[in-house]
This record gives structure tokens, sequence and C-alpha cells, in this order.
């Protein structure tokens, strides 16, 4: 909801005041509209999709759960428009399949249909979860993630966590290291005969 109380009343303005304490309610209310419409259009598909994955496959008619698909599909779109197209109505299942309830609930309010969009298709839920991070801590656009999964940003964190070493992480020549060894009284040949010192 926007914050009434930061726009003055009753103080006179002046046009250049007036006009800033406008634009700054104008921005508001557009960014809380924005909010919304996000949360209510991951809600209401995330509940589409739980709705006809549990018709289709849960009451035993997955045989023919594509057809019911593509004739609810056409049924939809005459009536609601392209949005609800069968390729969209099964996105809807697999975010339904994927994402439980308490998942849905736990998305960041900067991930929007379109972010899960190019999430879904990803294999791993750590995947997943590493992308909706980084949407939400640097305020990822669709194209950002898009760039961020095409140049694989989570399979390359992870080769690059592989490659450290387990254990300290105090760096394995830390104790090799002249001046150190001076300061701490340990002489190089006390390292060579005892390398965990």
């Amino acid at each position: 909801m926007p914050d009434l109380e930061s726009v003055p009343s009753g103080l006179p303005l002046g046009d250049e005041g007036l006009y800033q304490a406008a634009a700054r309610l104008i921005e508001e209310v557009r960014s809380a509209i924005a909010y919304h419409a996000n949360a209510v259009t991951l809600v209401s598909n995330w509940r589409l999709g739980h709705l006809l994955h549990t018709e289709t496959l849960q009451r035993g008619r997955a045989a023919y759960g594509k057809q019911i698909l593509a004739g609810l599909s056409k049924r939809l779109m005459a009536q609601y428009g392209k949005g609800f197209d069968e390729t969209t109505l099964n996105r809807m299942v697999k975010f339904a399949r994927e994402y439980s309830e308490s998942e849905l609930a736990q998305l960041p309010p900067e991930v929007g249909w379109s972010h899960v969009r190019l999430l879904l298709p990803l294999e791993s839920r750590q995947a997943r979860a590493f992308y909706t991070g980084e949407v939400s801590a640097k305020r990822l656009g669709v194209r950002e993630l898009e760039t961020a999964i095409g140049r694989k940003a989570f399979e390359r964190r992870e080769i690059a966590n592989a490659q450290i070493p387990e254990g300290s992480a105090v760096p394995l020549d830390t104790f090799k290291d002249p001046m150190l060894l001076h300061m701490t009284g340990t002489n190089a040949e006390t390292t060579r005969k005892h390398p965990s010192v």
C-alpha cells in the first residue's frame, strides 16, 4: 500500500513541491499495483496448475490429460485470451508440481511469472533456488535472468566451489611464509617435519 503519510498535507508546497509530492505518490501507487498484480498472478497460476494437475493426473485421467488440457485451453482462450494456451497451462501444471504451496509463499516479491517461466525448465531445485536468490538479491529482470541461466552461472559456481580444497579456510601455504614463521617463532625445519604447523 502506498505510504500516504509521506505526502505532505495542509502545507503550502509551491509548484515544484506539489509536483514532487504528486510524482512520489504516483510512483508509490504504481509500485504497489505491480507488486500486488505480480503476487496475484503467481498465486492464481499456481492454483490453476494445481487444479489441472489434480484433475488430470491424480484422478486417473492422465491417459488423456493432454486432450483435456487442449480442449480446456481452447475454451479458456476464447473467453480470457491467449494467456491460456496449452503451453501456458502445461507450465502452470509444472509450476504446481515443482513448487509446494509453502515454497510458493516463500518466493521473493521480485520473482514474477516471467521469471518462473525461465526457472521451470531447470532440472535441479538447487539451481532454481540459486537463480531465485539472484533475482531477489540483484533485482534481476527477465533478460538478466535469462542471460545468467544461459551463461550457466549456477553450474560455474558449483564447478568453482568443487575446486576449493576441503578443510580449513586458511590458505594452504600460509605457514610457509618466512615472515609469518619468524613472527610466530616457528622455523622452516618445523613446518617440513610437521606440515600441519
